[in-house]
């Protein structure tokens, strides 16, 4: 017998071909694997360039004063704003003389008296009204209110920016002397004026100039007066010309309506003397600034009673010196304040954030503002004026304006909100808290795994271990074409058919959380009561029919019992009976609408991944268990079941991120608002959804615009980080069931 080394028969060996062929497959593999990672980094790469902005603070450039003589490099200046452009520049100076000169060559333009002071009288302090309008305060208790446009010549070529202005309108005082506390407002839409003043009486007095509509004329000036309860240091005018809003020397708010009139809303500030008050865009936000440099913000809310009043919002950091004069952007909730020791702060009202404090040299500050686009700051003064780039393009967003709870204007409280449809046209700041847009992902997420974990990994135990390999044969690919159904078709189901009829049935589907468990119990219990013999000639797993068969019976009794069982626990109606006796709202389009509609989409997925590690338990574990006299539900709970939890524990995972990707059934088949209740009979709004919704309308470079992109990052990391505990527990179990 021949027990020789016996060699491979020639044919044996590896080809050279072969050779090349695989180690083309090998590179290409390679290759594809790397694509695949530096295609995810892209990705992660650009949401970060994106979203990056945002983390940048704001910043001003060098300031750039006044050089000639018409500049009022050396003369006081009580008003300065600019055009829209910032191209033209208007300096109202002591005299009464408003002079427009344009910025880079300091040009003047045109020029404009706007009121000549009589002997013996002088101006004494000005206010930039807005964009459209100035006001001087004289010492004879005159107010003068010059309105004036900018516009566009077109005549010359290239057009120029040219300022037309109109009749200016004065306001005089009974008593004659320089005013103690005033103020003025100009709504550029109507036309209309309001100019409130004080004297050494206490009394308010409140002039208002309505422009007929027809005529275009001015009407004849109304007069109220209104009792100050104490001397008034400051006041400040809302420009829909009715609020008004004064502080007194020992630290109080008073509150008026003009319409109302009447005694004032009466607020304590805590502050030891007020030196300056005044109003962000929108009127319903008041900076009041003290003598010590603090900054704080009221506004009326509903917190202490049940009518509004003016209540203390934030304290920001304070200035180095005693508040001197004011400026609000006019388009968000920005605003510049100016000390006594020529200090200029910049502050965004809604973060409650003090991004810088600046020192143009100006001497004494008259007059600071903040240019129509909120790119530039001006400031006027006692040696002349300044002007510097502003760079700030998402103030509204902070850490804590985007995850914390912000106290916003018209609401009662701090909370979280998204509403991102403010903006300078409503004067209501926008929304951007994430918290709701995260509490909406995770909230679809946990409602369909509650009911697509059960019935995915169930069903598969059931196909794997207990059908016979046939029908299993038929069953599973039938399962995981499901995963291909468009998820937009899902949800348009979902939204069309399935939600109105949950409305009218809820009572039903209460009834199959009990019934269909119980028909399908029943269903075995009759499957095993027929006798051995019989049982035998069908391949195991035939009694999948059974149980179909009670199923389709328990969703009949369901259905015919619908009506006398919300008729005897619901006054028969639910959807009623849930607003309320318990108090909660009900929405057609729900959570428990979208549990139903995402399983649909998360089931398959679960299903065949479970139904694989189900599957690949090794064989001769199974038979093992079956020897030693374990029956079959013992063998798969106990050793199937344990051996395949990395693989359950992944196909879970795999459904969670699933789900929290989601975009098109929770857009369609949810109220799609950005709501925080546990609630299931209301809706939410999740990260995905809200990137559809208003992704493709948002400016580009807006702040709305880099949030999005901030929302994707998140959901991006998110789904990451569940990938990746999915994988370090999957391996760990791995590890603990190895030795089985």
């Amino acid at each position: 017998m021949n027990t020789g080394y016996v060699s491979s028969p020639p044919g044996a060996r590896t080809s050279a071909r072969r050779l090349r062929a695989d180690k083309v497959a090998r590179w290409v593999v390679v290759a594809g694997g790397l694509g695949i990672i530096a295609s995810i980094l892209g990705i992660l790469a650009f949401l970060l360039i994106e979203a990056s902005p945002l983390l940048t603070d704001a910043s001003l450039s060098s300031w750039k004063h006044g050089t000639s003589e018409s500049s009022f490099a050396t003369k006081p200046v009580l008003a300065v704003l600019v055009d829209e452009t910032k191209t033209r520049a208007m300096h109202v100076d002591a005299e009464g003389v408003a002079r427009v000169l344009k910025v880079q060559s300091e040009e003047l333009q045109a020029e404009q008296r706007i009121v000549t002071a009589p002997e013996g009288a002088s101006i004494v302090e000005g206010r930039v009204l807005g964009s459209r309008a100035v006001a001087l305060a004289l010492s004879d208790g005159r107010i003068v209110v010059q309105s004036f446009a900018w516009k566009e010549d077109t005549s010359r070529m290239p057009t120029e920016i040219v300022v037309e202005f109109g009749e200016p309108v004065v306001f005089s005082s009974a008593s004659k002397t320089t005013p103690v506390a005033w103020n003025a407002a100009f709504d550029p839409t109507s036309g209309s004026t309001l100019v409130a003043s004080t004297d050494a009486t206490g009394t308010v007095t409140v002039d208002v100039v309505k422009i007929n509509e027809f005529t275009g004329e001015a009407d004849e000036p109304e007069r109220v007066s209104l009792d100050a309860v104490a001397p008034l240091t400051d006041i400040a005018l809302g420009r829909d010309l009715d609020t008004i809003v004064a502080a007194t020397k020992d630290s109080r708010l008073l509150h008026w309506s003009v319409e109302r009139g009447g005694a004032p809303d009466i607020t304590e500030t805590g502050l030891r003397e007020i030196a300056h008050i005044g109003f962000l865009l929108g009127d319903q936000s008041l900076i009041v600034g003290g003598a010590g440099g603090e900054v704080v913000q009221f506004f009326p809310t509903r917190a202490s009673s049940e009518q509004l009043s003016l209540t203390k919002i934030r304290t920001f950091e304070s200035m180095p010196a005693r508040i001197r004069t004011f400026g609000a952007s006019h388009r968000n909730k920005a605003f510049v304040l100016a000390d006594d020791a020529g200090n200029v702060g910049y502050f965004y009202g809604t973060t409650g954030v003090r991004s810088f404090v600046a020192t143009p040299d100006v001497g004494e500050i008259a007059s600071v503002g903040i240019t129509p686009k909120s790119d530039g700051i001006v400031v006027g003064g006692s040696k002349g004026v300044a002007m510097a780039k502003l760079d700030d393009p998402h103030p509204e967003a902070s850490f804590d304006a985007l995850f914390s709870k912000v106290w916003y204007e018209g609401y009662d409280e701090p909370s979280f909100e998204w509403e991102s449809s403010g903006g300078a046209a409503s004067g209501f700041e926008p929304k951007f808290s994430l918290i709701p847009l995260i509490f909406g992902t995770l909230k679809a997420t946990i409602f369909s795994m509650i009911l697509a974990i059960p019935l995915a990994v169930l069903g598969a135990m059931f196909v794997s271990q207990f059908m016979h390999p046939r029908l299993r044969g038929l069953i599973k690919p039938s399962i995981e074409i499901m995963a291909a159904m468009p998820s937009v078709i899902l949800g348009f189901v979902a939204a069309l058919w399935l939600a109105p009829l949950l409305e009218v049935g809820f009572a039903a589907f209460l009834l199959m959380l009990v019934v269909l468990p119980a028909s399908v119990i029943a269903g075995g219990a009759l499957w095993m009561k027929i006798p051995a013999r019989i049982r035998g000639r069908y391949a195991m797993g035939s009694e999948i029919f059974v149980f179909l068969i009670a199923i389709a019976v328990g969703i009949g009794i369901c259905i015919l019992l619908d009506d006398p069982f919300e008729s005897l626990l619901f006054g028969g109606d639910f959807p009623t009976w849930v607003r309320e006796t318990l108090g909660i709202p009900y929405e057609q389009k729900n959570s428990v609408v979208i549990a139903i509609a995402m399983s649909f989409a998360v089931v398959p997925i679960i299903f065949s991944i479970s139904e694989d590690a189900f599957s690949n338990v090794p064989r001769n574990l199974v038979a093992g268990s079956l020897a030693l006299g374990a029956n079959r539900w013992q063998t798969v709970t106990r050793v199937v079941l344990p051996t395949a939890s990395p693989g359950i524990f992944s196909a879970t995972m795999v459904g969670f991120g699933r789900a929290i990707g989601e975009t098109m059934i929770v857009l369609m088949a949810t109220g799609n608002t950005a709501i925080m209740e546990w609630n299931p009979f209301n809706g939410f709004r999740t990260l995905s959804a809200n990137i559809a919704t208003e992704g493709p309308e948002t400016p580009v470079g807006s702040t709305h615009y880099r949030i999005l992109f901030l929302t994707a990052l998140l959901l991006f990391v998110l789904t990451f980080l569940i990938n990746t505990l999915a994988e370090v527990v999957r391996i760990r179990l791995r590890k603990r069931y190895a030795s089985l």
